[in-house]
C-alpha cells in the first residue's frame, strides 16, 4: 500500500512539473523591424537560448534591447499580456567572456551594451552572475547565474524590411528592361 501511495505521489509531482515546463506564448508584437514574443517558461538562460526553441518560428533569439524605446516597447508588451504574473524575464545579454563587459550575444552580434536599464546597485556579480534578465514589475535589469530558474523569456527576430526587398526587385526589373531595350535597339 505504501509503495502504491508513493508511486502515485511521485507520478502526480512529475505531471505537475511537466505541465509547468511546457512553454506558453503569452504575448507578441512588432516594433521597428523586429518581431517579439514573450513566453512563460521555467528555464535556464543557456537552455532558453541554445535549445533552438526560439519562439513560435524556431528562428528567434533572446531579445537584445538596444534603445530606451525598444526597452519601453518590450516592457509594455510584458505588462499588457503577462502583467505581474511572472517577475523575471531572460534577455539576450551576458558578460561571461569579461566580467563587467556586457554584450548582446544571443543575436550573434557580440555588440557591447550602448543602452542599459540596470536596477539600482546592478549588475553586482553576486554569486558570479553573468546573464541578463528583466524584472517584470519595473522593467529594470539584473544579472543572474546561468543556473537561476527564471520564469519567462523575451524572444526577438529581426526582419529584412519588406520595402527594401521590393525596391531591390524593382531595380532588378528596371535593369532587365534596360538591357532588353539595348539588345532590341542594336
Amino acid at each position: 500500500m505504501k509503495k502504491v501511495l508513493l508511486t502515485s505521489v511521485a507520478l502526480t509531482a512529475m505531471s505537475a512539473v511537466s505541465a509547468q515546463a511546457a512553454p506558453i506564448l503569452v504575448g507578441s508584437g512588432h516594433y521597428n523591424g523586429s518581431d517579439y514574443e514573450i513566453w512563460k517558461e521555467f528555464g535556464l538562460w543557456e537552455h532558453d537560448e541554445a535549445e533552438a526553441f526560439g519562439g513560435s518560428t524556431g528562428e528567434m533569439h533572446l531579445a537584445t534591447l538596444q534603445t530606451e524605446d525598444e526597452q519601453d516597447f518590450v516592457y509594455d508588451l510584458i505588462q499588457g499580456y503577462a502583467g505581474h504574473d511572472l517577475v523575471w524575464w531572460w534577455l539576450g545579454g551576458e558578460d561571461t567572456a569579461n566580467e563587467g563587459d556586457w554584450r548582446w550575444v544571443a543575436d550573434g552580434s557580440n555588440d557591447p551594451f550602448t543602452y542599459t536599464n540596470w536596477a539600482p546597485g546592478e549588475p553586482n556579480n553576486l554569486f558570479n552572475e553573468d546573464y541578463l534578465y528583466m524584472y517584470g514589475a519595473t522593467g529594470r535589469w539584473n544579472d543572474a547565474k546561468e543556473s537561476a530558474d527564471i520564469f519567462g523569456a523575451v524572444y526577438e527576430k529581426k526582419k529584412v524590411p519588406e520595402p527594401a526587398a521590393l525596391g531591390l526587385i524593382g531595380l532588378g526589373l528596371l535593369g532587365l528592361g534596360a538591357a532588353a531595350r539595348r539588345r532590341k535597339a542594336a
